[in-house]
């Protein structure tokens, strides 16, 4: 079924906003995302992990196990394959400790990716989140290039259903996938497999309203909409 995901909580944890809202604020906001419907939060990756580091001042274990406290909504972690949430390659025992670590504190989606989209740098990743009970969502970055040529990703792709991928996940980092090259890439990677297709995109500063537009276009066309919840009001 169609869904959507958030990552405001996310990109609030990292550069250049990391420390300009505190925890609690942001927990206020995860709040209101709670009822907004969405299929999961993607609250936490690698800037947000560097980001605590740095300034020394928050765990982001910590983070996490607040937000799981105050929220409904599954969170999503977002890890960069054998990188997890540096900026050097680490090994399986690493790999499977971490995940482990994540999913104890609160993770229960993790969207895993290669910067190069070679998939078999997920595999160990995709085997951790298994054993603990996560799930893996499948990254692919796209990248026009100089020819533009999208049969290496559709290889790459047919690899991810053995990898135990419960679905694909489009990233458009550059902002150049184009509404015809959309149609054809979902289709091909639908069609290579098996799985759902879903796109990842931003908005620049001050876009919101060209994002709910986006929103609800999307909300129309798949008829598919998850009632918000409301709080209950009081009553004099």
């Amino acid at each position: 079924m169609p869904a959507l995901a958030d990552t405001t909580i996310r990109l609030l944890g990292q550069e250049p906003l990391a420390g300009r809202l505190s925890t609690a604020e942001q927990l206020n906001i995860a709040r209101i995302l709670d009822r907004a419907g969405f299929a999961y939060l993607e609250v936490s990756g690698g800037g947000c992990f560097d980001s605590a580091v740095r300034r020394g001042v928050e765990s982001p274990w910590e983070r996490i196990r607040a937000l799981k406290a105050n929220v409904e909504t599954p969170l999503g972690l977002a890890l960069r394959g054998r990188f997890l949430v540096g900026s050097r390659p680490v090994d399986n025992d690493f790999i499977r400790r971490f995940i482990a670590s994540a999913a104890e504190n609160g993770i229960d989606v993790f969207r895993l990716h290669d910067p190069l989209n070679d998939v078999s740098n997920l595999r160990e990743a995709a085997d951790a989140v298994a054993t603990a009970g996560g799930e893996f969502e499948a990254g692919l970055v796209y990248s026009p290039g100089r020819t533009g040529e999208t049969d290496p990703l559709m290889e790459q792709a047919s690899e991810l259903p053995n990898l135990g991928a419960a679905r694909v996940l489009l990233h458009d980092p550059t902002g150049s996938l184009q509404p015809h090259r959309a149609r054809e890439l979902v289709t091909g990677l639908r069609e290579a497999t098996g799985l759902p297709v879903g796109i990842s995109f931003f908005g620049r500063a001050w876009s919101e309203p060209t994002l709910i537009k986006l929103a609800y276009s999307y909300e129309q066309g798949t008829k598919h909409r998850k009632p918000p919840k409301f709080l209950a009001t009081a009553t004099p």
